[in-house]
């Protein structure tokens, strides 16, 4: 009987000392092991990245090529890297309730910083300057989007219709969207429609975890 008695009396201080989600993280924080990166690449291209696929596999190269901040960390493979970039039918996104470190292609130094998807794989939900140097540390350049926006503070998992026709044309009069990193709006991922497709710009690349 008292063995009895003292086994419910443990279930009950666990119960009752078990950590608040916050305590833990964040509400998130029990997905804590779910850990990508959100890389921006160091080299720039005109729209023609041969689709979605030849935009994964500039990522995956980069990726593979070059240092960065937590590379050690990461799973590079043509399942896990993916270009952040919408086209017509099909967006490429971060995975839901996953963690998402930023880095810069080519530099150890930059980035560090944390975004946390939601349930819809949206994110960031806040009004973070992504051109800190704890996010991809750039003042100034763009880079390819194609994604629409929620808000001031979430990029869509849906697409524009400005991209580059499904990123496969460099011409001056077919327009793409890009975004803008050293900045704490909705412009992170939908600054400008009508940048043309014969424009160089850089690309951010998902690792999935």
């Amino acid at each position: 009987m008292w063995a009895g008695i003292r086994c419910l009396n443990v279930a009950l201080l666990m119960l009752v000392t078990l950590p608040a989600p916050a305590q833990m993280g964040g509400k998130l924080g029990f997905m804590s092991k779910r850990t990508g990166f959100f890389v921006l690449t160091s080299t720039s291209y005109n729209g023609n990245l041969g689709g979605l696929a030849g935009a994964d596999a500039k990522c995956l190269t980069e990726l593979t090529s070059l240092d960065w901040k937590g590379k050690t960390r990461a799973i590079l493979d043509s399942q896990h890297v993916k270009a952040f970039l919408c086209a017509t039918n099909n967006c490429s996104s971060p995975r839901p309730f996953t963690s998402y470190y930023f880095a810069t292609a080519g530099s150890t130094t930059s980035g560090g910083g944390l975004m946390i998807t939601d349930e819809n794989s949206k994110g960031p939900s806040n009004n973070e300057n992504w051109g800190a140097v704890d996010k991809f540390n750039v003042t100034g350049g763009r880079y390819w989007a194609g994604r629409a926006s929620v808000d001031g503070t979430q990029y869509d998992t849906l697409a524009s219709s400005f991209n580059c026709a499904d990123w496969l044309s460099n011409s001056l009069v077919v327009p793409g969207a890009t975004g803008l990193p050293s900045t704490t709006t909705g412009s992170r991922w939908f600054d400008a429609s009508n940048t043309p497709c014969n424009e160089s710009h850089r690309l951010i690349c998902l690792v999935h975890p």
